[in-house]
């Protein structure tokens, strides 16, 4: 092979590892980057999805109470707060966290499941750890949402009832509203922790998501080199075959091609100018070297010679014969027959093809105009005819005596292959008929045969 060609065999795996690779890189760095990116966003979408539902909580509470807030309750209201507190008290909508607190205007705390030393205590200088008034905060927004100045929410850090050792406590966001009637502030809060851990799983769902997809990207690419280097392999073989193939157009062929041609052009001298050994050593070396330029025409054409389809060995042969022998011959096959034909064995198309060349060869001597193959099929069998409208010759004389003009090794080679071989010839020309099994199976073919008894 070629440098050039080897060159690009080595060259073209690499260039395809080197560009996965860099693909893989690029993605790689793309998407480390996209939980960063994205987590303020979902962060947001979040926090709005869990103000939407402190909003719900808060209402659910609200029509806890609203029966006791009617202007004509016929119990006092000190007893409809009574209820309100007790109510609130027990309402939860989840089993540590989810409870609601209730302060009056002055920051006097009314109802607190979790703090219940804060019951009846004012709160309203009441800090968190970074110094933040946490009830006076929480009064005021709920106060300026009453008058449309706000939205209810604010931020703040306290305990987290479902962590046994807070102390120093988490970040919280909470939903006050104002029960005017009362003078009343009711609320409830998530803990921005929880918020947080989603967003933690979400980016390592994101994570897992690009190490998997790497591991895609390294498994097709390791296919991809795989099926890379099964093509290089072909394509070196192609190269090959053209680069053979090419050395044996340029020369051998010419070469064989002169040789024929030439003694072609004696043998075509009138009788008395060749003396008859001659003219028998002319067309022994003939025939083989014939038989060697069909072998190259097969190779040079990226074909095995071998392994030909059947129907395009039989044209090959067609064409070589009336090129040699300036007769013509007619190639006819049916739908079926040609079909059923590409299903034969190796063995079984080799075993044909040369049975037809031998055939041909004893043509030459009966001094024929015309031959006809034909390729057919009935019911369980393939049937070949070659017929000719030459002189004919003793069929049994002729096996008798010598088993001459290869009649001998054609009958067995269509033995070999399960077939039979008939010779008919006459003064009106000779017939040649091969017939063998369409299936390869002989079992298959025993029940064909009962089925269309």
């Amino acid at each position: 092979m070629k440098s050039g060609n080897r060159n690009l065999l080595v060259t073209g795996p690499l260039v395809l590892v080197l560009t996965v690779c860099a693909i893989g890189w690029v993605i790689y760095q793309q998407a480390s980057k996209l939980p960063q990116q994205l987590r303020a966003e979902i962060r947001a979408d979040y926090l709005k999805s869990k103000k939407n539902d402190l909003k719900g909580y808060i209402k659910l509470a609200e029509n806890a109470i609203k029966h006791l807030r009617e202007p004509d309750l016929e119990i006092s209201i000190e007893e409809a707060k009574k209820e309100a507190k007790r109510i609130l008290s027990n309402l939860k909508y989840s089993e540590e966290d989810g409870y609601f607190f209730v302060y009056d205007f002055s920051g006097r705390n009314i109802v607190h499941p979790i703090k219940k030393d804060w019951v009846n205590q004012n709160k309203w200088d009441y800090k968190d750890k970074e110094g933040k008034y946490v009830i006076r905060d929480l009064i005021t927004a709920a106060r300026k949402a009453a008058r449309g100045e706000g939205d209810g929410f604010d931020e703040y850090i306290f305990h987290k009832p479902s962590v046994a050792d807070d102390i120093g406590g988490r970040s919280k966001l909470a939903f006050v509203i104002e029960l005017t009637d009362w003078e009343w502030v009711l609320g409830t809060g998530i803990y921005l922790e929880d918020v947080d851990n989603f967003l933690d799983g979400a980016d390592t769902e994101v994570l897992n998501y690009i190490h998997i997809s790497m591991i895609w990207i390294a498994g097709i690419a390791f296919i991809g080199m795989m099926g890379l280097s099964l093509s290089q392999r072909n394509i070196g073989k192609t190269l090959e075959r053209l680069r053979i193939g090419a050395d044996l157009h340029d020369q051998v062929k010419q070469d064989l091609a002169y040789i024929i041609r030439e003694l072609n052009n004696q043998l075509h001298q009138p009788g008395e100018v060749i003396l008859s050994s001659s003219r028998e050593f002319l067309e022994k070396i003939r025939d083989p070297a014939q038989h060697a330029l069909d072998w190259i025409r097969i190779i040079i054409a990226g074909k095995d010679p071998n392994n030909l389809v059947l129907i395009d060995g039989l044209g090959e042969l067609k064409r070589n014969f009336e090129m040699r022998e300036q007769v013509l011959v007619t190639l006819s096959k049916t739908q079926k027959a040609e079909a059923y034909s590409k299903n034969l064995s190796k063995e079984k198309k080799a075993a044909i093809l040369k049975v037809v060349n031998e055939a041909l060869n004893n043509i030459r001597h009966a001094a024929a105009t015309r031959v006809d193959l034909q390729l057919q099929t009935d019911e369980c069998n393939i049937v070949l005819t070659i017929q000719d409208n030459g002189v004919g010759f003793d069929v049994n004389h002729v096996k008798s005596v010598r088993m001459g003009l290869g009649l001998g090794s054609m009958e067995a080679r269509i033995r070999r292959i399960g077939g039979e071989l008939t010779i008919e010839s006459s003064d009106c020309g000779t017939t040649v008929k091969a017939t063998l099994p369409q299936n390869h199976n002989l079992w298959s073919y025993m029940l064909c045969l009962l089925k269309h008894r």
